[in-house]
């Protein structure tokens, strides 16, 4: 399903809780997640730079990180991650051009079913 046996997730500005809950999802789903949590961009450089990821959650209201300054680095890097952002308004528009869909938080499976969708793409 991935481009190796391990999903690697970024969790940009969420919550341990709200971050245990995705990885929770993906495991009882029979994936193997492993995760990171970022906070600036001299952390989300780093982790770019080091290693393979397969997707960034992207909490666009707790985030100190701002959304355009990730796709940016991401950019820069010339790196192929998909960013799921999450907000309590699934009708914005996408905030940033790196940003591949928005949706709520509070539906763990949706946002599962969301997550694979954009796994499968990058395959």
């Amino acid at each position: 399903m991935t481009r190796n046996s391990t999903i690697k997730l970024l969790f940009i500005g969420m919550s341990d809780d709200d971050a245990e809950d995705i990885i929770s999802t993906f495991r009882r789903a029979g994936k193997v997640a492993h995760s990171q949590a970022v906070v600036d961009g001299s952390e989300l450089q780093k982790n770019i730079d080091d290693g393979r990821w397969d997707l960034i959650f992207f909490d666009g209201i707790r985030a100190t990180l701002p959304i355009d300054q990730c796709g940016k680095i991401l950019r820069h890097a010339n790196a192929d991650v998909p960013i799921i952002f999450l907000s309590d308004d699934e009708n914005i528009p996408l905030p940033d051009e790196s940003v591949g869909l928005v949706l709520s938080s509070h539906n763990l499976s949706r946002l599962f079913l969301f997550a694979q969708r954009e796994l499968l793409a990058l395959n």
